[in-house]
This record gives structure tokens, C-alpha cells and sequence, in this order.
């Protein structure tokens, strides 16, 4: 049974490198304890910053954009989101640039990106 069960928690992690997650790297981030990764993993699901990045990026407010997305960058950095992480730099970089043209595609694919990133994380 306990082999059975090492074999599942394997698949559900390979779920989540599927979608861009570094999970070794995240667990580094939580000083190499497994289950502290994995509840933060979990808790993730509650995080706001992109809804309210594109809350706010429909009122043009860019900089509430910026502090969003900084502060999601900064998680997804944390949490081994790597593909997250990349296009969040992404967006910070546009916005402290003020090249506002893209960052209404951006938001979109990273919430595109998020609801695949979500459906792994809800098999942990």
C-alpha cells in the first residue's frame, strides 16, 4: 500500500512540473519541508493578486496593476511557479516602462495559465 501510494503523490507532482512548477525549488523555499510546500501549494487557491490585478487594470490603474502583479510575482517566485513567475517579470517590466499596450493580453494568458495551475494543485 505504501508503495501504491508513493507512486500516486509521484504522478501529482509530475502534474505540476507539467504546468511549469519547480518543485524541488519550492520546497528549497520552505527550507526543504515537503508538507509546509504542500500546504502553501494548497493555499494558493485563496491568493487575489491576479483578479485584482485585472480588477484594477480595467479602471486603468496601472499602478494597483503593478502591486499586484509585483506582489504575484514575488509568490510565484516562492512557490517554484515558474511559467507564473516569467510572465508576471514580464508585466512588471511593461509597467514600470509604461508600455501599457500588451498588458490586457498578458493578464489574460496568466489567467489562462492560472485555472491549469489550479487543477494541478487541486490533485495534491
Amino acid at each position: 500500500m505504501q508503495e501504491q501510494k508513493g507512486v500516486i503523490y509521484y504522478m501529482k507532482k509530475e502534474a505540476l512540473k507539467e504546468v511549469g512548477v519547480d518543485y524541488a525549488a519550492g520546497v528549497l523555499h520552505f527550507a526543504g519541508k515537503e508538507e509546509l510546500y504542500v500546504k502553501y501549494l494548497r493555499k494558493y487557491e485563496e491568493d487575489h493578486h491576479l483578479q485584482d490585478a485585472v480588477a484594477a487594470y480595467e479602471k486603468t490603474d496601472y499602478k494597483e496593476v503593478l502591486d499586484q502583479i509585483h506582489a504575484l510575482k514575488g509568490l510565484s517566485g516562492t512557490l517554484g511557479f515558474s511559467q507564473m513567475f516569467q510572465s508576471a517579470s514580464a508585466v512588471v517590466s511593461d509597467l514600470r516602462r509604461e508600455e501599457y499596450q500588451m498588458i490586457g493580453e498578458q493578464l489574460k494568458q496568466m489567467q489562462l495559465y492560472q485555472k491549469k495551475l489550479l487543477v494541478a494543485i487541486e490533485a495534491i
